[in-house]
C-alpha cells in the first residue's frame, strides 16, 4: 500500500466509530473514481480489525452503453430499473473533466422528464442521487454547483403537482429522500423552501430509522 492509499485509508478510518464494531466485523470502504484502476486494497490493524478498500473505476461500467440503454428505453417507453438509474446517475462523473461533467449533469437533468420511472419515489431518489454527486464533485460554493442544484431542485418541484397541502407533503417526502442520500439540512431547506427547523426534525427521523 503506497503513501496516498495509506492517507486515504486513515481518513476513512477516522470516520468510522469503532465502538459500534463490537463483533469485530470486517469493514469495507468503497472508492468511486475515474483516475485509478479498479482494485481491492487490504489493510489490517491489530488482530481483529480488517479493512478492505474497494477502488472502483466507474468508467468500467461503460459510459456509452449506459446512455444508449437509457435512451433506448426512453424511446420504447420502458421503465428503468433502480440499478439502471444508479448507473445512469454515475455517468455524471464519468467524463473526467470539469466541462464534461457539467455537460453530463445538465444532460441527465433534461432526461428526468423523459425517463419512465416505476414510481415517483424512484424519480425523487434519482434526482437526489444526482444532487449528492454534484455536492461531492463540486465545491458547495461553486456557482456551477449552485446552478446544477437549482436545475435539479426545479425538477423536484415539477414532480409534486398537487394542492397546497399535498404539495407540502410531497416536499417533506422529497426532503426525507435527500437527507437519506447525505445532503445537509441547510441545503435541503434552501432548495425545498421547508423551514430549517422542520428539516432538522426530519433529519433526526431519517437517522433514527437507519
Amino acid at each position: 500500500m503506497g503513501i496516498p492509499s495509506r492517507k486515504r485509508f486513515h481518513a476513512y478510518v477516522a470516520l468510522y466509530d469503532f465502538e459500534k464494531n463490537d463483533e469485530n466485523l470486517d469493514i469495507c470502504f468503497c472508492v468511486i473514481t475515474t483516475k485509478e484502476k479498479s482494485k481491492v486494497i487490504e489493510h489490517k490493524i491489530g488482530d481483529a480489525d480488517n479493512f478492505r478498500i474497494r477502488i472502483f473505476n466507474i468508467r468500467d461500467l461503460g459510459f456509452e452503453q449506459i446512455l444508449n440503454n437509457a435512451y433506448d428505453k426512453i424511446e420504447k417507453q420502458e421503465a428503468l430499473s433502480l440499478e439502471e438509474l444508479v448507473k445512469l446517475a454515475l455517468t455524471s462523473l464519468m467524463p473526467g473533466t470539469r466541462e464534461g461533467n457539467i455537460d453530463q449533469f445538465y444532460e441527465l437533468s433534461d432526461m428526468v422528464d423523459l425517463i419512465v420511472f416505476d414510481c415517483e419515489d424512484d424519480k425523487i431518489s434519482f434526482v437526489g442521487l444526482l444532487l449528492l454527486l454534484s455536492e461531492i464533485y463540486f465545491d458547495t460554493n461553486d456557482p456551477i454547483c449552485k446552478k446544477i442544484r437549482g436545475v435539479l431542485m426545479n425538477r423536484v418541484d415539477s414532480i409534486v403537482e398537487f394542492g397546497k397541502e399535498k404539495y407540502t407533503e410531497g416536499l417533506i417526502e422529497a426532503a426525507r429522500n435527500f437527507l437519506s442520500f447525505g445532503l445537509s439540512a441547510e441545503i435541503v431547506s434552501e432548495n425545498t423552501a421547508l423551514p430549517l427547523k422542520k428539516v432538522k426534525e426530519l433529519q433526526k427521523e431519517v437517522k433514527a430509522s437507519k
